[in-house]
């Protein structure tokens, strides 16, 4: 069950980076959320698909969609709120 958690975690951490890049200061910091989201997404598809189980796989992709989503909704809403 820690290959789920590992998963779900890795996504976890580059959308709080993504979050945190909102900030001037912060930047250059895209860089290194799209990299943690892309091990992620390797993590997920290339070794742990072949050791979960058909719940286990469901439940990652939708925890990862949910995250991104959320990310995506938050970064929107935040650059708005900057930008006006």
């Amino acid at each position: 069950m820690s290959g789920p958690i590992i998963s779900f975690a890795l996504v976890v951490h580059a959308t709080i980076i993504l979050v945190q890049k909102i900030k001037p200061r912060m930047k250059n910091f895209i860089w290194l959320s799209v990299t943690i989201f892309l091990m992620a997404a390797l993590n997920i598809l290339l070794w742990d698909m072949q050791d979960f189980s058909l719940i286990q796989k469901i439940m990652v992709f939708m925890l990862v969609g949910l995250s991104m989503l959320a990310a995506a909704f938050k970064f929107q809403k935040m650059t708005r709120v900057i930008n006006v």
